[in-house]
């Protein structure tokens, strides 16, 4: 392996540092004093300022594709009956697909947007794998390192269970020093408020003709980025990405984003499809989805002691399923949102943002915590601030006057609230436990269980 000091001072680049090989690290002085500066190429403006990772290509070994035979999995399981299990052996890489039917589609209500330019949920587009290790091989039951993110259900289509390759770098990491995009202060937006939010900010730096990320993580595996600040990317600060998994994110924080305020823009810390990260003790300030998944993130992933200020818009899962997310001890000051908006009548096919995620201990002006009309629940765990009632269709909208989708009983899809409390009050007991997550592995490590392999 290597390691490269940054000594304090600036470092001017104009092309992406990539992180193409086995235990590399980068590391600064300090944020205040190891500054690199992504400064305008014209010929690839928007380029990611550090990129972790290989191209995630994935191979899959069909001869072993197996049907997973139980009638139910639920959330949570560490293993799975399959039809054949003579493939498999401890330390495959495997990916277990939940097949999208049109049946579950309908369940979820999800066929039901009507809108032709964002559409009702195609099935094909919401078959869901998730990567795991295999852990142990008993009978026809296959073990994993990780739970399964949500329920497998044989009336739905069931599920499949096959061998799988992803190249991926290892055990890198990034510390201690600055990100900082140039932009053109010349380019200004101006407006009065902020359609989504409703917050004014009046004029505002919108140039996006420069970085679009500080770090951006594809294919890899066990690495790291701490201590790292960013300024003026107009995404995100930290992206994880298709192929990332088993990444920490920690003590980074996410200043000045340069962008228009609207869509697709200030994910500070963004998990896509990556899988086991953690993104702990993280700020950021003047974004719009601080902590977020900005579309099917495959958990189990988790957010941290995170708080997020002078926020543009929710906090929360964004859009299209995203499974298995813990938000733990997370405050913003904005909306913390794990609902269906879907039901915002015709105007998002977002649909469902996300099941099987627990918000715990986290505060917000208020919430709105919802669980789907089928597979799976959301959970709000001791969270201080208001309770307040989502967007969804409170009855089936199929062949209805949208005017009749408003619902008369607001809680009929409410999600598990601890404590218990009406719609519309505001909840300031925490939960004894300070931290899911921190006691959770606290219990691990007791039990000797530090890492699967």
């Amino acid at each position: 392996g290597t390691a490269v000091l940054l000594k304090e001072g600036t470092y001017h680049i104009g092309s992406t540092i990539s992180f193409s090989r086995d235990r590399v690290v980068l590391r600064g002085e300090g944020a205040e004093k190891t500054l690199i500066i992504a400064e305008y190429n014209p010929s690839n403006p928007t380029y990611s300022c550090v990129l972790f990772g290989l191209d995630p290509k994935s191979s899959i070994d069909l001869p072993s594709l197996t049907e997973v035979t139980d009638a139910h999995v639920p959330p949570g399981a560490m293993d799975v009956n399959v039809k054949d299990v003579s493939h498999f052996n401890i330390g495959d890489n495997v990916r277990l697909y939940r097949r999208a039917t049109p049946a579950w589609i309908s369940a979820i209500r999800m066929d039901c947007i009507d809108d032709p330019v964002n559409p009702s949920w195609d099935p094909a587009e919401f078959n869901i794998d998730y990567e795991r290790r295999v852990t142990a091989v008993s009978g026809s039951r296959v073990y994993f390192d990780n739970p399964v993110a949500m329920d497998i259900d044989a009336i739905y289509g069931g599920g499949f269970l096959m061998k799988c390759s992803t190249p991926r770098i290892s055990e890198c990491g990034l510390e201690n020093l600055t990100l900082q995009s140039t932009y053109d202060p010349s380019v200004v937006c101006t407006a009065e408020i902020d359609e989504s939010s409703f917050k004014h900010y009046g004029a505002y730096p919108c140039d996006e003709n420069h970085c679009r990320n500080g770090v951006l993580v594809r294919a890899a595996e066990h690495c790291w980025i701490k201590g790292v600040s960013g300024r003026h990317f107009f995404f995100a600060t930290v992206s994880l990405q298709k192929g990332a998994r088993f990444i920490t994110v920690e003590d980074c924080h996410s200043y000045e984003p340069v962008s228009i305020i609207t869509g697709s823009r200030r994910y500070a810390f963004a998990i896509g499809l990556a899988e086991a990260c953690l993104v702990k003790d993280c700020t950021a300030d003047k974004d719009r989805h601080m902590f977020v998944t900005p579309n099917r993130s495959n958990g189990p992933n988790v957010f941290l002691r995170c708080t997020g200020t002078n926020c543009y818009s929710a906090a929360g899962p964004h859009c299209y399923w995203a499974t298995f997310i813990l938000y733990d001890n997370v405050s913003v000051d904005d909306e913390f949102n794990v609902n269906d908006t879907g039901g915002e009548a015709v105007y998002s096919s977002h649909g469902w943002t996300g099941v099987n995620h627990v918000l715990w201990n986290c505060t917000a002006p208020s919430f709105a915590v919802q669980s789907p009309w089928a597979t799976g629940k959301n959970y709000a765990c001791g969270c201080v601030g208001k309770k307040r009632w989502g967007h969804y269709f409170n009855e089936d909208p199929r062949g209805k006057d949208p005017q009749s989708w408003i619902p008369t009983d607001k809680w009929r899809l409410d999600g598990e609230w601890t404590p218990a409390i009406a719609g519309g009050e505001t909840n300031t007991v925490r939960m004894d436990v300070e931290s899911l997550y921190e006691s959770q592995l606290e219990a691990r490590h007791a039990a000797g269980i530090y890492f699967y392999k």
